[in-house]
């Protein structure tokens, strides 16, 4: 019954804030904006909502709270192909290596953003050659749980580089933090918070801070099944000026459902709606577990990239 509620809890406030956000439109003008894109194909298949229910490498991301909760070394790696017709050569890689202590859990991360080459012209539109864009951010994790293994926090660190074309004004970076937490207060119920990007402004403009909140339940386990249940709402927290009902209309919408059976084989449905930014469909997705390896698929609306495929390799040791 208790997990009935929670499921019920999920679904109606999620598609309550949903229905009541309407559209206005407002300054997001952003540095860096792919550092706010997400890895991920598990994630990505469950419409992105994965702040709460983040179990595995991918906490580096998406809540580093988590990490605490992890006590085997795990690696995960991810490739996105995001090539549009102008510009094929695009793509986006994730890679993270975890590494548990009795002080806590510490992770490597990596974000590599390949924007391709494209033209470069004057303000007359005269030619001046090609450039290569690219943005890449290494950055350190670390999570510790507390309260008899019920709460996670964590914080990670990220140097963001930004390479748009060679000369003055081409190139920016930035140092800036994250801060997570997970609570699991049930073995079948768990919260999570993140504020990402917390660092400077870039030429004027702020970087990307996003606030995350989610919640996960384990509705069924058993020896054959396993079905969980997350939802999530993001919010961008850069010039806000409007009452709380319009801000949260900028706001993403996030849900979605995971079916495993004898931990070996899974499929995935999610929904993302972020109607400011013109994002929204369904996602869906599968994965295969076997001997410390998993592999995830997900297909995903990408805004104006269309939808996209991602593939995730992650090992766990034994």
């Amino acid at each position: 019954m208790n997990r009935t509620l929670a499921v019920l809890t999920i679904l109606i406030v999620c598609a309550t804030m949903a229905a009541a956000a309407e559209p206005l439109p407002t300054d997001y003008t952003v540095a860096m904006v792919w550092t706010a894109l997400d890895p991920g194909a598990r994630p990505g298949a469950l419409g992105r909502a994965y702040t709460a229910l983040t179990d595995d490498a991918e906490a580096t991301y998406w809540n580093a709270g988590a990490l605490g909760f992890l006590k085997k070394m795990e690696f995960t790696a991810m490739h996105e192909p995001r090539g549009v017709a102008s510009n094929s050569e695009m793509f986006f890689d994730y890679g993270a290596f975890v590494y548990p202590t009795q002080l806590g859990t510490f992770a490597l991360s990596l974000q590599y953003h390949n924007m391709g080459t494209s033209e470069r012209t004057d303000e007359q539109g005269n030619f001046l050659g090609t450039m290569h864009s690219y943005g890449i951010n290494p950055w350190l994790s670390y999570g510790k749980t507390f309260l008899d293994d019920k709460l996670g926090i964590g914080a990670s660190v990220k140097y963001d580089y930004e390479h748009l074309f060679t000369g003055p004004g081409g190139t920016s970076s930035a140092i800036c933090f994250d801060i997570a937490g997970q609570y699991r207060p049930f073995t079948w119920l768990r919260t999570g918070l993140a504020v990402t990007n917390i660092g400077p402004t870039i030429y004027g403009s702020m970087l990307p801070r996003t606030l995350r909140v989610g919640v996960a339940s384990n509705v069924v386990r058993d020896k054959f099944n396993d079905l969980n249940v997350t939802a999530d709402v993001q919010k961008i927290m850069v010039n806000l000026k409007d009452s709380f009902t319009k801000e949260m209309a900028q706001a993403a919408y996030c849900g979605g459902a995971e079916y495993f059976y004898f931990d070996l084989v899974g499929v995935r449905l999610g929904y993302y709606y972020l109607k400011y930014g013109d994002i929204m469909g369904l996602s869906f997705g599968a994965g295969v577990r076997y001997m410390g390896f998993s592999f995830d698929y997900a297909n995903l609306p990408e805004g104006g990239f269309g939808e996209e495929n991602r593939f995730t390799l992650n090992y766990r040791l034994p």
